[in-house]
């Protein structure tokens, strides 16, 4: 779209020269990577299919049982993650993977959030942050996880804060599909890799809400096709590991792990 080559930093009056150049580059970049990364692509929907199924059913839960604010920050973190995810897989098939990576900060400290509450399951520090008190996840969770090794996971907060913010590797000054391959690629294994935290940290909703309750409310049937789906969903995390490298697999397995902290007299809420 927009080359900083010196071959082309002439100015002309071409009319074309506009933001439809940026609707085409789009447009281009969106049929050459829904055919390239066809095999992620269909991974990435069976993970958000199965997730919508199983929260749906969460939500039936909480519309009928009372529930409590550490139950609503788990919930409000899971809907903000997935939507984030969605617009991440969007944007980076656009060819717009620099703005893609920016959200990324953002589903994984939903992530760390949704797993910090139900893990302490504290409704002092859950009232705190509903009542928009900023999470500061240096003083709340590295300075006092104690297990697993908190390398990895902090590792990679670090590496997604650099996309964050205004410096000088965030964004993209221009969209080229040869150029930004392997980029692409690699943002959208990114994207799996928050989806299959995703799909674990919905198990902590499922947890909190005993969805075994659902099957009164909805039949054999359907609570049937929901335990299917959940299987199922298991079974897709498995084959989407199978993409990661040695790395990818164990920050996955230490979000998986149970988490020990660290007792301090500071909340970390500030």
């Amino acid at each position: 779209m927009f080359n900083l080559d010196n071959s082309q930093a002439i100015m002309t009056n071409d009319k074309n020269y506009s933001i439809k150049q940026f609707e085409k580059a789009e447009l281009e970049h969106l049929k050459y990577f829904t055919n390239f990364l066809s095999e992620e692509i269909s991974l990435f929907e069976k993970h958000i299919n199965f997730q919508l199924f199983i929260l749906n059913g969460c939500l039936t839960i909480f519309n009928i049982y009372p529930y409590s604010d550490v139950d609503s920050i788990v919930l409000q973190a899971h809907i903000k993650s997935v939507y984030l995810l969605y617009n991440a897989h969007k944007l980076t098939l656009q060819g717009n993977q620099g703005i893609a990576k920016s959200l990324f900060r953002q589903i994984f400290e939903y992530q760390l959030i949704c797993k910090y509450f139900h893990s302490q399951n504290s409704e002092a520090e859950a009232k705190k942050w509903l009542e928009n008190r900023d999470f500061n996840v240096n003083s709340m969770i590295w300075k006092k996880l104690e297990k697993p090794s908190k390398k990895n996971l902090s590792d990679f907060w670090r590496l997604l804060c650099t996309q964050a913010h205004a410096t000088t590797t965030a964004c993209q000054v221009y969209s080229d599909i040869d150029s930004n391959q392997v980029e692409i690629q690699t943002g959208y294994h990114m994207i799996l890799m928050l989806t299959c935290l995703e799909s674990h940290s919905l198990g902590f909703l499922c947890q909190r809400k005993n969805i075994t309750r659902l099957k009164r409310l909805i039949g054999n049937e359907l609570y049937s096709e929901l335990t299917d789906c959940r299987r199922e969903l298991e079974e897709v995390v498995k084959l989407t590991m199978s993409l990661f490298s040695e790395e990818g697999k164990a920050l996955i397995n230490d979000y998986r792990n149970k988490w020990t902290f660290r007792q301090s007299d500071k909340d970390g809420i500030i």
